[in-house]
This record gives structure tokens, sequence and C-alpha cells, in this order.
């Protein structure tokens, strides 16, 4: 139950599945076995006749499907929105740990940027368990179109709960050895209400506490999803904005869009192509600019809120000032001098002027104008 796509680039040459070796051949390297359950992204093909089971690739094409399958090979299972990447190659891992719901690596690579590679539990699903959430899912579907009912997370977990009471036969026959039936139930729950009404990806990165921001730039199907991090142990720059192996589809972010909307209450349409909202689930503020501001897609930015206040003593135990500039900040805000401070997506200005806040004398009063309420 788990979809594979060999992402295609404008190329001169049609890309195939080859099944097996060539009747009556025993040289086996003019051809690449592709598993049959995978598929193929033919969006950027010409339309050009694609070998059917039983056909071979010329020795010319093999070489090339065997490259593209090993570099580019993206997976999802079934009823997810995002696809997830192989880790690059030749990445050094300098950091790993482990959330409620993923497993986390972050290396070097040799390009030089700095992954994030993600594995979200039900990614590393074998086939029986992702079979049965796939009927988890649509009988959970059925279920709220014929009597509907409420949506938030312990309602859908409930439900999802007595459906599995149901098929405890097949949840039995399906739990991996050394597995907790218990948690497994449980995180089979989670899941089922994340891929339906929940945030879907977004739900795994904003519950990492490492990360402070997400960024999917659009057309969002092109782009990897981009994530600020913070606070982890074994970087160098423990602040940092790096990739993700992580690419969500349209229909991820429509739901995300949809959830914005519906918990707002928000107009976000041609003629108001802005929504910026909270995103109370996660204490996260959260933008989405769409057509015609955006017109390959919806470009969205999601910051989570710090449970720390910012402090000058913080911004440098982070690295992020000097003591030196530090020390300036501070004697031009007691000196009441104009500031300005700017600076590109994430590049810390809202940090930064929250930390000066706590520079302002008590007795002096503080009036802000803000389009958006960050501070």
């Amino acid at each position: 139950m788990r979809e594979h796509l060999l992402p295609v680039r404008p190329a001169p040459c049609p890309r195939v599945i080859v099944y097996g070796d060539p009747p009556g051949s025993e040289d086996t390297d003019d051809t690449v076995p592709v598993s049959s359950t995978a598929s193929i992204d033919t969006r950027n093909v010409e339309s050009r006749r694609i070998p059917s089971p039983g056909e071979y690739v010329p020795r010319e094409f093999g070489p090339q499907v065997g490259r593209l399958a090993s570099r580019d090979t993206r997976s999802k299972p079934s009823y997810a929105d995002c696809w997830a990447l192989e880790e690059t190659e030749g990445s050094e891992t300098v950091a790993s740990y482990t959330t409620d719901r993923c497993s986390v690596r972050i290396g070097n690579c040799p390009d030089g940027e700095t992954e994030y590679y993600a594995v979200p539990k039900e990614y590393a699903y074998d086939d029986r368990l992702n079979s049965l959430m796939m009927d988890l899912i649509g009988e959970l579907r059925v279920r709220h179109r014929g009597s509907g009912g409420r949506l938030d997370r312990d309602s859908v977990m409930a439900r999802a709960r007595d459906i599995l009471d149901g098929m405890s036969e097949r949840l039995t026959d399906s739990i991996p050895e050394g597995t907790d039936p218990e948690d497994l139930t449980e995180d089979l729950c989670s899941v089922a209400y994340r891929h339906t009404v929940g945030a879907g990806i977004f739900e795994i990165l904003l519950t990492d506490p490492h990360i402070e921001d997400v960024y999917v730039d659009a057309p969002c199907e092109e782009n990897r999803i981009y994530v600020t991090l913070n606070s982890v142990d074994g970087l160098l720059n423990s602040h940092l904005r790096c990739r993700t192996n992580l690419i969500a589809d349209r229909r991820e972010i429509s739901n995300l869009v949809n959830i914005l909307k519906r918990e707002s209450g928000l107009r976000f349409c041609h003629s108001s192509p802005v929504l910026e909202t909270d995103f109370p689930d996660f204490d996260a503020r959260a933008t989405v600019v769409g057509y015609p501001m955006s017109p390959n897609g919806d470009a969205v930015a999601i910051r989570k809120r710090s449970s720390r206040p910012w402090t000058l003593t913080r911004l440098i135990a982070n690295g992020t000032v000097s003591p030196r500039d530090a020390g300036l900040l501070s004697f031009l805000i007691d000196n009441r001098c104009t500031m300005l401070i700017c600076g590109a997506r994430g590049a810390g200005k809202s940090s930064l002027l929250s930390a000066l806040l706590f520079e302002f004398p008590r007795e002096q009063r503080i009036l802000t104008v803000q389009d958006t309420q960050e501070l």
C-alpha cells in the first residue's frame, strides 16, 4: 500500500518501467528491474509510448532509469499527501533524535545544505499496517458522512478506536514483534486523525520542539518544505534554516488552508489572496499567500511562538549577537535612539525586537502597532 514516484524532469527520452529480463538474454545489465507497484510521474514526458510489462528497454535507456530510481525515489503511504525523499547520498549525520510522531536525522550534505531528514511513524509501516490504516480511514469517512459528529481530535480518535475494536483480529495479526498493542492502537488512531481532519505532515513538523518555522514555497509539488531549527545538540549554529526531505502535494496545502479558514472564519480567495491567522492547535501563527499574489500556487509560512521570551542574554548564548553588539543595542535604547529593524523572512526581526523591549525602563510606556500580533 506504499506509493512510489520517480519524479521526471524534461529529458530527450521517455521514462519506463522494466520487468524481469529479456527473453533468452543472459546479460541482465541491459535492464533495470523496478517494482511492479511503482508508479511513474509522466507530467513532463512528451507523448511517447511507454513499454508495457513484458517489453524491455534498449541498452542506452537502462542505466538512465537506474540512476533516476536510485537518486530521486519518493514514497508515501496511499492515504498521505506528502512525499518523502530518500536521504541525500553522502550526507554526514550531525544530530539525531525521536519525537512522538517521527524519527529525525540532521545532516550536512555534499552540496553544502543542511538537511532535516524525517521519517514519520506511518511512513515506516509495512503493507499489512498500511492496509489496515486505509480501511480505518475509509470507515471513518463513511461513518461521518452517514451520521456526522464532532471533528475534534478526541472525538475522531474515539471513533477510530471503536472501529479498531471491530478489526481486533486483523490488528493482532498486523502487530510487529516487540510492539505494545496499546501503544500501536494509540498511534493508529492518531495517524487516522492526522490524515483525515488533522494537519497532515504539518502536525508532525509543528510538534517537533526543535522547529521554530515551517516554509513552503510555490509551487509546493516542486519545492521541498524548509524549516528553521533551534537548540539542537550537535549543531555548531543551533539556529539555522534547512531543507527537509518532504514535498507536499497540493492536496496537503489545500487541507491546511481549509483548516485555517475553518478556525479563523476569514476569507481566502482571488480577491483576498492573503490569509494571516493564529494556528491555536500548535501555538503558532500562519500566513498563506495565494493567487494572484503567488501565481504558481499557495505559499505558506508558519511560525511557532517561543515558550521562552527572547532577551539579549539569550541571543548572546544562542550566537545570534555578540556581547559587544548586545551592549551597544542596550546603550542605544537607554539613550532613546531611533532604530529600524529589517531583514529577510525568518531572519529574527521579531525576536530581536522582543529582546530590545526588555531593555526599556519599566517607567516608560510601550505602544505597539502590529498588523499581526507577534510581540
